[in-house]
């Protein structure tokens, strides 16, 4: 069974670790010759970190594990949560986890990793597809979608959900941080949050999400301002440029089927606020390899793109939660007011919500 996976980032290389470790062999291709460092809030959660570990060893050296999440409301309000049962997630600087991931791809025996081949079309075929490449063609039996927030194929296969949405940011990341922490905060404002995440080696990656203007005009010198409405000091020395983007993109309609799947950004995304884009990622991507390794052993096609399909909705049904959560909150003030209460009175709830998104467990492909 050839396994083609569009894509090299960290749900595509996902899905190819653990199709590796499966035994099953696989192409990737990468459309980009070079490590990516993409906008993001850098953190992987324990569900996540957990999945990826397995496959990275060296993950938790790359970064710094953070043990909690503090929400911070405003008007000196303050939730915070640990995580239970000595579970940690791990802030780790984007572009150092592309790297590593793309050596690994490297060094993998049984996976072809094609760096700098983009894809140019995909057609169905009567025993599986066929990809036009920058490089040639290719047959495959199963393909992966793993292309991305804006992905070609989610259009191109005709599975594309509902009206692309889209959410301005900026990335900020500090060096020389006094007193680094153990935990990712998110700061709630006035049309605007902050996601702080530590990346290690004194050093914190500061996701700023709002309107587009505000975020613009912080990008260019007014960030000392926006940081200190939200009650926000780094405490550090701004490293390199500002970055602002646009994540935008839609839900695909059939997450797998007919032999072609899709994992992380390209299967769904959630608004940035819940800070779980890459933990989806890896989550979906060792879900994907599990279903293509019971393919690969003569398992009906059909009942594992179903069997996917429950799998990666039960794993993001609490992430969406949270998001929904988030959002209220962010968008009202008065909402912002009375969860505190709520909250503060009554700590479980958070723990309530927030625990679900921890629930993956581990399981061999």
């Amino acid at each position: 069974m050839t396994v083609v996976i569009v894509g090299g980032s960290v749900g595509g290389a996902t899905t190819a670790l653990a199709l590796a470790r499966a035994g099953v062999a696989s192409v990737v291709l990468e459309r980009r010759s070079e490590a990516l460092d993409k906008v993001c809030g850098e953190g992987l959660q324990p569900a996540g970190r957990a999945l990826l570990s397995g496959l990275l060893p060296e993950l938790d050296e790359l970064g710094a594990p953070f043990e909690g999440l503090r929400f911070h409301l405003g008007g000196g309000r303050t939730l915070a949560w640990s995580f239970p049962d000595a579970l940690h997630g791990v802030g780790v600087e984007r572009l150092a986890l592309d790297r590593a991931m793309r050596a690994a791809l490297a060094r993998e025996d049984r996976i072809d990793w094609r760096p700098g081949v983009a894809l140019r079309s995909l057609e169905r075929t009567a025993d599986g597809w066929r990809l036009e490449t920058t490089e040639g063609g290719l047959e495959a039996a199963q393909v992966v979608a793993a292309d991305g927030v804006a992905s070609s194929l989610r259009g191109a296969s005709g599975r594309a959900r509902g009206r692309p949405r889209g959410r301005h940011g900026l990335r900020l990341r500090f060096a020389d941080v006094r007193r680094p922490a153990h935990e990712v905060a998110v700061h709630f404002g006035t049309g605007v949050e902050a996601y702080v995440t530590p990346l290690g080696g004194g050093r914190t990656s500061v996701a700023l999400l709002g309107d587009g203007e505000r975020l613009a005009a912080a990008r260019r010198g007014a960030w000392p301002a926006l940081l200190s409405e939200l009650g926000l000091d780094p405490g550090g020395t701004l490293q390199g440029e500002p970055a602002l983007w646009l994540h935008r993109g839609a839900r695909t309609r059939r997450v797998a089927a007919d032999g072609l799947f899709f994992v992380g950004d390209a299967a769904l995304v959630l608004d940035p606020i819940s800070g779980a884009g890459m933990t989806l990622a890896v989550v979906g991507g060792e879900r994907c390899a599990r279903a293509l390794a019971r393919i690969a052993g003569g398992a009906a096609p059909g009942a594992e793109e179903r069997a996917y399909t429950r799998d990666l909705h039960a794993a993001t049904r609490p992430f969406e939660r949270l998001t929904a959560f988030l959002l209220l909150v962010a968008r009202s003030p008065l909402v912002r007011r009375g969860a505190g209460r709520v909250l503060a009175a009554a700590p479980s709830w958070i723990e309530r919500l927030a625990r679900p998104t921890l629930g993956v467990r581990e399981r061999s492909v």
